[in-house]
């Protein structure tokens, strides 16, 4: 059990790691108007990552881990109780608890991200970039709704587009070629492309994701640290500034 628990948490811990390196790339972006400060973005980013916020990433990804450990935990209790003696109500009640600590799991790894986008931008502790985080989130409730479901929409039909451009184009050459009908299992190619395909463009698409997601954080830290004033102007561009309604007073020479 503690080498399974290790190995969960290395493996969110890793994917930890990834989204705050992005997240510190994408916010620096932001942050700088759309110029980014280093040549090297993603090493910088990297690099003050390791030195500062090991820690951070490491206390996010030990409770996701958890909750996976305790959903594992209680999927064997269950499977072991079934198999000596089938109780409904035992089962029910380990059913019940199992899926709320999946919403749960659900509900922090969202709020993890959002706090690896404050952690990134602004270095503060995990505590006190998930409570900035949980009130942004409740604060803007409507427009995270959106945004999460529009967002994993359309990077899903794009993923979809592109295991199916894959598959049509590779059928195309198996019938060019004259091989599709040589094959013992006609069809194991083209699922093997899929699949493959499909890993690709999550992981792909999943940088997208991040960066959605960092700047939809950064701009709602925007709003609630700058007023538009001389002092405190917002870093948005005019677009964005358009959609809220927002104006920066220009100082007058």
């Amino acid at each position: 059990w503690f080498n399974l628990f290790a190995f969960i948490w290395f493996g969110t811990f890793l994917f930890a790691f990834e989204e705050i390196v992005l997240a510190g790339v994408f916010s620096n972006y932001y942050w700088s108007q759309e110029r980014l400060t280093t040549s090297f973005p993603l090493l910088y980013s990297a690099a003050i990552i390791i030195r500062y916020h090991l820690g951070s990433i490491a206390l996010g990804s030990l409770l996701i881990a958890t909750l996976r450990f305790i959903r594992i935990v209680l999927d064997y209790i269950n499977e072991k109780c079934s198999s000596i003696q089938r109780n409904m109500v035992i089962e029910f009640i380990l059913k019940c608890f199992t899926c709320f600590l999946w919403i749960f799991e659900k509900f922090l790894k969202f709020l993890n991200k959002n706090s690896y986008v404050l952690i990134a931008s602004r270095g503060y502790s995990f505590c006190k970039a998930t409570r900035k985080a949980f009130v942004y989130v409740i604060n803007n409730c409507l427009r995270s709704v959106v945004l999460v479901h529009l967002t994993e929409w359309i990077l899903f039909c794009g993923i979809i587009s592109a295991c199916g451009c894959n598959a049509y184009l590779f059928y195309q050459y198996l019938q060019w070629t004259d091989e599709f009908d040589q094959l013992i299992l006609r069809w194991t190619p083209i699922v093997a492309i899929i699949l493959i395909t499909y890993l690709i463009a999550s992981l792909f698409f999943s940088v997208y994701d991040m960066a959605i997601k960092t700047l939809f954080v950064c701009f709602l830290q925007d709003l609630d640290e700058n007023d538009g004033s001389i002092q405190h102007p917002y870093v948005m561009n005019n677009e964005l500034l358009r959609l809220v309604h927002k104006t920066n007073i220009v100082e007058k020479k």
